[in-house]
């Protein structure tokens, strides 16, 4: 008979079955209660006894590791290496979570306690990638004939992280490059003095600085395609060219480093330096953009500069801008130079 118990030095519950082999200890997913444990464990003992008199069971893999693994593993070619990577992890984490258990025991409960347990351990937007995963998972599990109804449906997805753009003044930059290591120094400068994206600034090489000119050719990444060129090119100004230094081979990227690595690298250069706590490296893309705003630089100037598709994208700046407006009835109302103003009364 079935029986249920707490496991030692653990939350989680333990069933024991017999089967034609003997005795069988199961642990369960933390959570779950002892009467849902029980009807896991009988419904396990039954399908045991249906084997041992060569009763054919339904064919599933015996546990949820085994499902989980190969529904990444039938995902595995229609995704790249790094979203493969990110499934795997899921997959990890969510067995560490349950416990290697049967498809039929993860229910609603034990899926919105792993989310958020979830949540409070990361980014939500990563989160609701993880969940997304698990749910059409279970979805293969329901066509599979293993569960009738994907426990992942009544569970409310987390919201997303609020956008929280940060722009840098000038003596905060100060401050980041003065608590940053030297080729991090370079990398900064190179973000805010060209606003370029992670990926279009980790492609930079030597050859697309013409130091004569005064210019950089800047690789269009997919979202700055607006244009349809492959590239743009933009003002070298001086600041960055007293970072940049000797040049070196045409070929060679100016960056080092792992792109995945930036922002872990500028939350460590941030505390350093004192400054608030969660700035981007796409913030300091914003900073190149509200630093040219403040400057009086045309909205389309800046949209050429930054690449974006849309004016629309670039008009989100422009409340940094001078007060044009204010100038403008300045030269209406005579008070500054511009033409010679006609009263027209009589």
């Amino acid at each position: 008979m079935a029986t249920v118990r707490n496991r030692k030095g653990s939350n989680k519950l333990q069933v024991r079955i017999m089967t034609p082999t003997g005795r069988k200890d199961i642990t369960m997913p933390e959570g779950m209660s002892r009467r849902d444990a029980l009807r896991a464990a009988i419904e396990m003992e039954r399908e045991a006894r249906m084997l041992g008199l060569g009763i054919a069971a339904p064919a599933k893999p015996a546990t949820i590791s085994e499902f989980l693994t190969s529904v990444q593993q039938d995902k595995a070619e229609a995704v790249s290496a790094s979203t493969q990577s990110a499934h795997r992890s899921t997959v990890r984490r969510f067995i560490e979570h349950v416990g290697d258990v049967q498809v039929s025991q993860i229910d609603r409960d034990v899926c919105e306690r792993y989310q958020r347990k979830r949540v409070a351990e990361g980014n939500r937007s990563t989160v609701r990638k993880e969940v997304s995963f698990l749910a059409e998972a279970f979805s293969v599990a329901v066509r599979r004939g293993l569960i009738r109804v994907n426990p992942w449906d009544e569970v409310k997805r987390p919201k997303d992280n609020p956008s929280k753009e940060r722009f840098l003044n000038a003596d905060e930059f100060g401050d980041l490059l003065a608590a940053s290591p030297a080729h991090r120094k370079l990398r900064y400068a190179v973000l805010v003095y060209t606003g370029a994206r992670r990926g279009e600034a980790a492609a930079l090489t030597w050859g697309d600085i013409d130091f004569d000119a005064g210019r950089i050719r800047v690789p269009n990444s997919q979202k700055g395609g607006g244009s349809k060129r492959a590239y743009r090119w933009i003002p070298l100004v001086d600041p960055l060219r007293g970072h940049l230094g000797a040049p070196g081979r045409p070929d060679e990227l100016i960056l080092n480093g792992t792109v995945h690595n930036y922002n872990r690298d500028l939350a460590a250069d941030t505390r350093n330096a004192g400054l608030e706590p969660g700035l981007r490296i796409h913030d300091l893309r914003h900073t190149c953009a509200s630093w040219l705003a403040q400057g009086g630089a045309h909205v389309t100037t800046i949209r050429d500069w930054l690449g974006h598709s849309s004016i629309t994208t670039t008009e989100r700046y422009m409340h940094f801008a001078p007060d044009h407006l204010a100038g403008a009835a300045g030269i209406l109302s005579g008070t500054q130079d511009g033409p010679e103003l006609v009263s027209l009364r009589a």
